[in-house]
Order: C-alpha cells, then sequence, then structure tokens
C-alpha cells in the first residue's frame, strides 16, 4: 500500500515516514543562526534576509513531520519503555518549534534589537532542538521503534 497505519506507524510505500520528514525542519531551523552570524559579521542584508526564509521554511516543514511523529506515538503501544522517551522527544520538539516561531516573530519588527532577540531565541530553540533530536535517536537506535517493517 501507497501510504498506510498500522502498529509499526505511518509508512509511506512500507517505510517510516517520520523520519523522512524531519531532516528538513532541523536543517532549516539550524541554518537560522549561522546565517544571521554571517549577516552580522559581513554587515550583509541577504544573509539576514536567508536566515528568515530559512527559519519559515524550517517552521513550515515541521507541521508534516510533527504530525507523522503523533500518527507514530499513538501507535506505540502503551506499555512499552519506549512510550516516556517519546512524550519526551514530543515536548521537546514543540518546546523547540515554538522558540522558533518566537523567534520568527522577533524578526517581523523589522529592527536591530528584533533580529537579536531573534537570534537569542534561535540560540535557545537550537539547543532544544539538539536535545530532541538526540531523544528521537533514542527511540531509533535503542528503543528500535520505527525500524521493523510490519508483516503482511
Amino acid at each position: 500500500m501507497f501510504l498506510a497505519w498500522d502498529e509499526s506507524g505511518l509508512r509511506l510505500l512500507g517505510h517510516p515516514v517520520h523520519c523522512q520528514l524531519v531532516h528538513f525542519p532541523i536543517a532549516l531551523l539550524s541554518l537560522a543562526l549561522p546565517a544571521d552570524l554571517i549577516g552580522w559579521w559581513r554587515m550583509d542584508g541577504f544573509w539576514h534576509a536567508a536566515a528568515s526564509w530559512s527559519l519559515a521554511g524550517g517552521l513550515l516543514t515541521a507541521l508534516p513531520a510533527a504530525a507523522a511523529g503523533l500518527a507514530d506515538l499513538a501507535a506505540l503501544p502503551k506499555a512499552s519503555p519506549a512510550q516516556a522517551v517519546a512524550q519526551r522527544h514530543m515536548i521537546a520538539m514543540l518546546a523547540a518549534v515554538g522558540v522558533y516561531v518566537v523567534s520568527f516573530l522577533a524578526r517581523l519588527w523589522g529592527t536591530t534589537g528584533g533580529l537579536a532577540i531573534s537570534d537569542v531565541l534561535a540560540g535557545a530553540g537550537w539547543l532544544v532542538l539538539a536535545f530532541g533530536s538526540w531523544l528521537g535517536g533514542e527511540l531509533v537506535f535503542r528503543h528500535r521503534v520505527g525500524t521493523t517493517l510490519s508483516v503482511g
């Protein structure tokens, strides 16, 4: 089946969807602060614009990644030892996205102060994003979540 949801979670052509989608928001959100730092260093508005677009793209691509992750969480057995890790992963990733949303909104002020606040928030968001991503790795590599294909 092309797209299926079963006891293993959401699958596309038999492969987990969540892990296919998470790379885009993680990469795009992570690039925002370095792009801004280059913009500050070079005094070049291009890099600040690139950071804004990176934030916007990261936030937009986080939506389908979160939806797929929620579907996988719903498929995880309640008695699974991975359940607690999955819930912490979800909370961390939602918190990171929330911080990045505020960072993006701070950029809309269009002032140097708003841009500086945005960068501080992007740094904080990255720390939470990195922790949440590590928890995602724990789910896959320690608890083997999403690694076994369903039979049938």
